[in-house]
């Protein structure tokens, strides 16, 4: 297997339009953000293209802006100023769970938002968490603008609702009224390796310190994130507290139906699962402001 890439051509623009419209004219084409995901394949030869459109340079593609009850992201953020952001983190922690736990420095420095967003690994971060916040993704393609949920733009293992002439610009993450608060938690075999599991928790605590809701959100285990409602639909109502959330989590065991596969067993997905479900919960109720055992 070589270690270099195949030839191709390359093209730096300078608006989302601009890709949009080589992206429809040539078939074999690829967009270059921070490149993290696609160089690798490139350079194994995995995947080969004629044509890198480069938007890295598109001016405004990569602010993070907070309106009044909202946090835009650009698609061209790094990872690492992400996990940077105090604004984000303070507003959402579960962003600075995850960008700071994304493989190591080198890669989160150099990787997107976008990019580990479109490239939809299953074993990435960033998918679980934009599906536990009910994110909206700005698509751009040759008939214009459209807004995709979270939940429906993630298909399948490196599958996504967008087709091949279209570009994702940006994120929109809605902060809902109440005491509302978030977590990420994972397990990988070794430091800078891919998600085994992850978990992605938004919660919603009553005045009573009741679940009024959550989104409780698997990752790493299926080929696109999955959102448990068995778990939500239990926790809807009752008490948060540490009986309550290992009782939610040990749903997950008969809810979820993993296969083994060459990093871990069914089995130990299974197990793993359960145990991040509980983590994250507590750590996401904890942060609300209620004091659990």
């Amino acid at each position: 297997m070589g270690m270099t890439p195949g030839n191709f051509d390359y093209v730096r623009v300078s608006s989302f339009r601009e890709a949009a419209r080589i992206l429809s004219e040539e078939e074999n084409s690829k967009i270059l953000a921070g490149g993290q995901s696609l160089i690798p394949l490139l350079k194994t030869r995995i995947m080969n293209v004629d044509l890198l459109i480069d938007i890295s340079g598109i001016k405004g593609s990569g602010g993070i802006r907070q309106e009044k009850k909202s946090l835009e992201i650009g698609a061209t953020y790094r990872v690492g100023e992400l996990e940077g952001n105090s604004l984000a983190a303070e507003s959402f922690p579960i962003l600075h769970d995850a960008a700071s736990s994304i493989a190591d420095p080198l890669v989160r420095n150099m990787g997107t938002v976008g990019g580990n967003l479109a490239h939809a690994d299953p074993g990435n971060d960033l998918p679980p968490v934009m599906v536990a916040l009910n994110a909206e993704f700005t698509v751009l393609g040759p008939k214009g603008e459209r807004v995709e949920r979270s939940a429906a733009f993630f298909k399948g293992a490196f599958s996504t609702s967008m087709d091949h002439s279209d570009t994702l610009t940006s994120i929109r993450i809605n902060q809902k009224d109440g005491n509302v608060s978030s977590a990420f938690v994972k397990q990988r075999k070794s430091a800078g390796d891919f998600s085994l599991a992850s978990v992605a928790s938004v919660v919603e605590l009553d005045d009573s310190g009741n679940f009024k809701d959550s989104r409780t959100v698997l990752g790493s285990v299926f080929p696109a994130p999955m959102i448990l409602e068995g778990v939500d639909a239990y926790l809807k109502g009752k008490k948060a507290n540490s009986e309550t959330i290992k009782k939610a989590a040990s749903l997950v065991r008969t809810q979820i139906n993993p296969e083994s596969d060459f990093f871990a067993s069914a089995d130990y997905r299974r197990h793993v699962s359960s145990l991040l479900v509980n983590n994250a919960l507590t750590t996401a109720v904890r942060r609300s402001g209620v004091n659990i055992a």
